[in-house]
Order: structure tokens, then C-alpha cells, then sequence
């Protein structure tokens, strides 16, 4: 099951998460490597996506058919100093409306739709944190974390 949560409530579940996470994986600073998605889909409709920045020039790793059907694409990365909502508050939706001046445009840059996945590239400069990736696929039984923002909210599996 998904456990939906704010950004602050990140690292307090992943302190408690059995088994632990991976051995140099810090869950707080991985927050800043979490890029939320704002899909405009016209007619005041937008959705949400999540992707990970993989360079320090602002490129983005995500799902392609968050992309689906968008007329415009904006980000928004994790800032500690702002307050956070869970679904109960507003969630995501209350997120974006708060904080819409902090909005950085979107390019897409390519998408392949038999993996499903995309690139985007962070149109402005903000402070980012590049996700390191594991240069093999994990072994069973290795641990792994995913972060993103499922049911409108951020939440680690």
C-alpha cells in the first residue's frame, strides 16, 4: 500500500521503514532530487507527475504518460523552508496554488513511449539535487527506495 505524506514527514518514515533503506541513501537529501510535475491539460485541468533530476543541468527522468495530453508543463522542487499538505489539507492541489510564483517552466526534451518514460529539462535555474543511479539493475533481495508523489501527496515505497 502507498503511505501518502508531506516532504516533512519523509524522513521520519524512512527512519522507521523495515528494512532499512539502502547504505548511503539519504532520504532527506533525496528530497531535493524529487521534481513534482504540473501538467496543464486546458480548461483550468491539470494533473500531477513526479521525475528525478539526473544532471546538474536541470534534466529530468520521468513517466511518459505523465506527459499525456499536456499543453504546458511546470515543476516544482522541494523547499524545505515552505510547508507541506497532506491529502486531508489540500494535498498537492493546495501545494501548487500556494506556492505557484515558485513554478519553474518545462521543456520536454524526448520521450520513449515502449519503456514509458521521458525527459524534461528545467527550463530555469533552481538548487537541485542530482539522483545518483545505480549503473546495474539491483539483485534480488537488494533494497530499494521510490519516491514520489502518489494520491496527491509525497510518499516513499
Amino acid at each position: 500500500a502507498v503511505i501518502a505524506m508531506t516532504w516533512a514527514m519523509l524522513a521520519t518514515l524512512a527512519a522507521a521503514a523495515d528494512p532499512a533503506p539502502a547504505a548511503g541513501f539519504d532520504i532527506e537529501q533525496a528530497m531535493h532530487g524529487v521534481v513534482l510535475l504540473v501538467t496543464d491539460l486546458g480548461d483550468g485541468v491539470a494533473s500531477f507527475g513526479s521525475g528525478i533530476v539526473v544532471d546538474d543541468k536541470g534534466d529530468v527522468l520521468t513517466n511518459l504518460h505523465v506527459l499525456d495530453g499536456a499543453k504546458g508543463v511546470r515543476a516544482l522542487v522541494y523547499d524545505p523552508d515552505e510547508p507541506s499538505y497532506a491529502a486531508i489539507d489540500g494535498g498537492l492541489r493546495r501545494l501548487v496554488f500556494e506556492r505557484e510564483r515558485d513554478l519553474v517552466p518545462v521543456r520536454i526534451v524526448k520521450g520513449d513511449p515502449v519503456n514509458d518514460l521521458a525527459v524534461v529539462h528545467l527550463e530555469k535555474p533552481v538548487r537541485i539535487y542530482v539522483m545518483p543511479i545505480a549503473k546495474t539493475p539491483p539483485a534480488i533481495g537488494d533494497p530499494v527506495s521510490a519516491l514520489g508523489h502518489p494520491d496527491y501527496s509525497l510518499a516513499v515505497r
